[in-house]
């Protein structure tokens, strides 16, 4: 038996142990779903009436979540980010202390530790820990532990207070009474089963009832739907066994294993190694001490994950937060009996392998994560507008222009996070991916800026487009790539795919294009187009161009400038483009003279060819600037 001293000290190493393995993040900025919280606070009683209401316009109804953040949070932290990842670490904290008073209550002390060591030091905490995104997730479950306790201790009341303040919190405590009722059959376990089920339904058929008349609610605040009929919408129901299977990735993540870790990058393949004597430990253990015990800690996690199951939402580790509990108690079942020495260095090894898989889960999902992805780039473009315009004017309008980037306007919160920086409720953003249109007097007006989007950056170009707007001198090629005439070589076409891999599913397009800082309305082709403009040559006229490869992997591409009159046909320029060259990878500007064919009617064409070598892949040519101006 340990003694409470050291259960104190084990716990306050756990702790210590939480803080060093996810405090990495506390140096990120906001994420999209972080700004979420930001641009929606309630600011008056009629926003909180509305909140208590109606659902929000993500179809959630979380009303006592907005209230925290806009009352409690927002006011103690503001815009500060290093805040926002406190709050979410020191929330953790607590709820590994309520998981291990929890499991203490249907578990040896040893048992407990066990338990809450798997939940508090798990790699899905890091999405959890990152900063205000999982708010709602960190603040609903210390609620649903306390109501868990409060249940096993007879204390009812509190249990119906707590589990009433879960259901304001997130949807998914409706599965508490579920899982009261496994709470129950666990510290009743015994003989007679079905009378310990009969009486713990018994004690928990209240919160069922409560549970009944949130979902009374909930349709009548929902209109009648309790989930969105939008196909496309991550809250809609959606059955199958596709579906379904879709889903596997939870049990990856519960067992802290990377998602397709057989294709991932090799330094990875590391994790799958330290976890698997932990892994083929605890499956030995279960399979010869395999009990309803354990199975009842295995179905809590698929109680608690049940929700997610129906849903199009696609997997996310912080769905586990709650389910983890389950594994947890699964786990501490298997820790029995006295610790002998060479049964505590053997947990110290299966602990550290734990720790350094979930460390090493850590530095990938500080690099390659959805969260710091957007953490980046929202920081990055927010940086790069203040760092151009310290100020500005009441009025002012961001346009964003079209792009072939995804989730634009997730990164900036909808444009929410320009209004919130900048404080000024005026500032408007407005998005050419979203079919906002062109602002009026984006030519002349000083309150208009302009910005391309070329991940992970934002590019301002409203002098460089308002020059070109500008120029009626120069006879401009891009703004013509409508009337231009396409043609492919079928023969140039990857077999191996059966459409072409474009925005636009055609093997020419428009889109920006970045190299060495400088962003660029652009032209992309595959390889085997051709695209043809009809023009009349200047008297004394060159083409401009800039050209570049659209991918730094493959074997090249070559590009041609033909001019075609009549029946004539004359190669203008060759040249290859290897992406494997540095040279390659900035813009390569080329003026090629076109004075022989003054005043002359004819086709410019612009043509792309596969390598040299003649071997498919992925290369892209993008042309840039194309002006045929007089010198």
């Amino acid at each position: 038996m340990i003694s409470s001293r050291h259960v104190v000290l084990l716990l306050l190493a756990l702790l210590g142990l939480e803080v060093v393995l996810f405090s990495p993040s506390s140096s990120m900025f906001f994420c999209g779903d972080s700004l979420f919280y930001l641009s929606r606070r309630l600011e008056s009683q009629e926003d909180v009436v509305r909140i208590f209401t109606r659902d929000d316009d993500m179809r959630s109804y979380r009303p006592l979540t907005y209230v925290l953040f806009s009352y409690v949070w927002y006011p103690l932290f503001g815009l500060d980010p290093l805040g926002s990842h406190r709050v979410a670490l020191l929330f953790h904290l607590l709820n590994t202390v309520l998981v291990f008073l929890l499991l203490k209550e249907l578990l040896t002390t040893e048992g407990a530790l066990a338990g809450s060591a798997v939940f508090g030091l798990h790699s899905i905490n890091f999405f959890i820990t990152y900063d205000m995104t999982y708010l709602s997730d960190f603040t609903y479950l210390p609620l649903v532990l306390l109501a868990l306790r409060a249940q096993l201790k007879s204390q009812a009341i509190r249990a119906g207070v707590f589990f009433s303040l879960t259901l304001l919190l997130k949807e998914s405590a409706v599965v508490v009474p579920f899982l009261m009722m496994l709470c129950l059959i666990f510290k009743e376990g015994g003989a007679g089963w079905g009378r310990v089920i009969r009486k713990a339904f018994q004690r928990t058929s209240p919160y069922f009832l409560l549970l009944g008349f949130y979902v009374v609610a909930q349709l009548f605040i929902k209109s009648g739907r309790l989930y969105p009929d939008d196909p496309s919408h991550p809250f809609h129901v959606a059955l199958g066994f596709d579906r379904l299977l879709s889903k596997y990735k939870f049990v990856l993540w519960a067992l802290n294993l990377p998602e397709q870790f057989w294709r991932v990058r090799l330094k990875v393949w590391v994790i799958p190694w330290l976890m698997a004597p932990l892994l083929i430990s605890g499956g030995s253990r279960l399979l010869r001490a395999l009990d309803r015990r354990i199975a009842l800690g295995i179905l809590w996690f698929l109680v608690a994950l049940s929700p997610l199951l129906l849903l199009r939402e696609v997997p996310l580790q912080h769905h586990l937060y709650l389910p983890m509990v389950g594994l947890a108690l699964a786990a501490g079942t298997l820790v029995r009996g006295p610790w002998p020495l060479q049964r505590q260095a053997r947990a110290g090894a299966l602990l550290a392998a734990f720790v350094l898989a979930t460390a090493l889960h850590v530095v990938r999902y500080m690099e390659f994560s959805w969260v710091s992805h957007g953490s980046r780039v929202a920081q990055d473009a927010l940086r790069q507008v203040r760092e151009r315009h310290p100020a500005l004017p009441k009025g002012a309008i961001l346009h964003i222009l079209p792009s072939v980037e995804k989730d634009i306007v997730w990164y900036f919160d909808n444009g929410k996070l320009f209004s919130l920086f900048y404080d000024d409720p005026t500032l408007r953003v407005s998005f050419g991916d979203r079919g906002d249109r062109l602002p009026e007097g984006a030519a002349h007006d000083p309150r208009v800026f302009l910005f391309y989007f070329v991940l992970p950056h934002l590019y301002e170009v409203t002098e460089q487009l308002r020059a070109d707007w500008a120029d009626r001198a120069s006879l401009q090629l891009l703004p013509r790539f409508e009337l231009a005439e396409m043609e492919f070589d079928p023969r140039e076409k990857d077999p191996g795919r059966k459409e072409f891999d474009t925005p636009t599913g055609h093997p020419a397009f428009l889109r920006p294009v970045a190299r060495g800082g400088e962003v660029r309305p652009s032209l992309v082709t595959l390889p085997g187009t051709t695209l043809s403009f009809a023009i009349q040559v200047p008297t004394g006229s060159v083409l401009e161009l800039g050209v570049t490869p659209l991918h730094f992997s493959g074997y090249g591409v070559v590009g041609q400038v033909l001019f075609q009159e009549d029946d004539s046909e004359t190669l203008l320029h060759e040249f290859l483009l290897n992406p494997r060259d540095p040279a390659s990878r900035l813009w390569k500007d080329l003026q090629l003279e076109l004075s022989q064919y003054a005043g002359q009617s004819g086709t410019l064409r612009l043509r792309c060819r596969r390598n040299p070598q003649g071997k498919a892949s992925e290369d892209r040519l993008v042309w840039s600037l194309l002006k045929i101006r007089s010198r």
